[in-house]
């Protein structure tokens, strides 16, 4: 049609919104035991040997034994120590949300940028405290990093989000009270009692509330098959004995039809935990290093590198993926172990 011009192309940005992606996340994510079971491998990816939730009147602090890396500069994009494949530092990947910097790493079990964004749950405005500076999150608005004297260790402040009327709370849920900080101290212990037993730095943990203990886990391995873990105050012990298989042949087999499962290097290692002291145990869960919800249907934990479920209370076992296949072989070995001598695990448990 005369006088109508006609468009020309132009190059438009993909966007997201950073409240819109955090509140996406947030959503798989709910529960405070899932946020204290990320809060938890956060620490043990940073090779932390202690930690420490301290649920406090003004807000929840999480220190840990860990240091974070900093490469000096967050203006810096991307980070100076992301070149040659790297991740980078650890400040530069957690204000990059869902930014996948863990994933190639096979030494860590975690997912950093997604599953810190568990905190939300009770905060508006995260702090991350280490290495001399000090990094104050917000979704909706300025971040800030400055410098910060601390010690040692790394601490995350999680300041109550009390203020129903705040910008991040209207996008991210309803505001703390004290009836949910009550239960958050009770799910932060349960995780506490059964979380440690896979993860490969953690060997001290402890709740507080406003300073006071409340509930403490260490463990010790004598040897290679042999776990104690002792409670506080009340000096509680368990007793466990582990035992390790190895699915390394199955898993070149599987990396023939999928091969993807190369370039993420997961580790065939496999651990099956039965509990000696005080009894053993009725009902038995499959670990991806941390808990799921997700019962065995014998009388002991199986532990390996499985691909969990976004909320880590189950694990992937549908979708014909890589993710479900490695999971099934996974369990194969294990239950093939498991089968190899009933007699010997059966003396064991009695």
């Amino acid at each position: 049609m005369a006088g109508v011009q006609q468009p020309t192309q132009e190059r438009v940005s993909y966007r997201a919104s950073l409240i819109g992606t955090i509140q996406s996340h947030l959503a798989g994510l709910q529960g405070y035991d899932v946020m204290a079971l990320e809060l938890i491998q956060n620490a043990d990816d940073a090779r932390a040997d202690s930690l420490i939730f301290d649920i406090t009147d003004e807000g929840l602090y999480v220190s840990n034994s860990g240091k974070f890396s900093y490469c000096g500069n967050l203006a810096d994009d991307p980070c100076p120590l992301s070149i040659g494949g790297k991740s980078g530092c650890d400040f530069h990947r957690i204000t990059e949300v869902a930014s996948g910097g863990k994933l190639l790493q096979s030494e860590n079990i975690g997912r950093f940028g997604i599953g810190f964004v568990s905190s939300y749950q009770v905060t508006d405005r995260p702090e991350i405290r280490s290495t001399g500076v000090r990094l104050i999150l917000d979704p909706v608005g300025e971040s800030v990093i400055e410098p910060y004297s601390q010690a040692k260790g790394t601490t995350f402040f999680l300041p109550w989000a009390t203020d129903p009327d705040s910008k991040a709370r209207k996008k991210l849920g309803s505001p703390m009270t004290l009836k949910l900080i009550d239960q958050l101290a009770d799910d932060f212990q349960g995780v506490l009692r059964k979380g440690l037993l896979f993860l490969r730095h953690l060997r001290k943990a402890e709740v507080r509330r406003n300073g006071q203990l409340q509930l403490g886990c260490e463990l010790t391995r004598p040897d290679k098959s042999t776990l104690r873990i002792q409670f506080h105050p009340d000096r509680s012990i368990e007793r466990w004995h582990i035992l390790e298989c190895n699915a390394k042949a199955a898993a070149e087999q599987l990396c023939k039809k999928f091969p993807s499962l190369i370039s993420l290097n997961r580790s065939t290692q496999i651990s099956i935990g039965l509990r000696m002291e005080p009894a053993p145990l009725t009902q038995g869960y499959l670990y991806a290093y941390l808990p799921t919800e997700q019962a065995t249907g014998l009388p002991l934990h199986i532990n390996a590198d499985f691909f969990p479920e976004a909320d880590r209370k189950t694990l992937i076992f549908s979708g014909h993926q890589h993710s479900q296949a490695w999971n099934e072989m996974l369990v194969d070995v294990a239950a093939t172990e498991i089968a190899r001598e009933p007699e010997a695990l059966l003396e064991i448990l009695v």
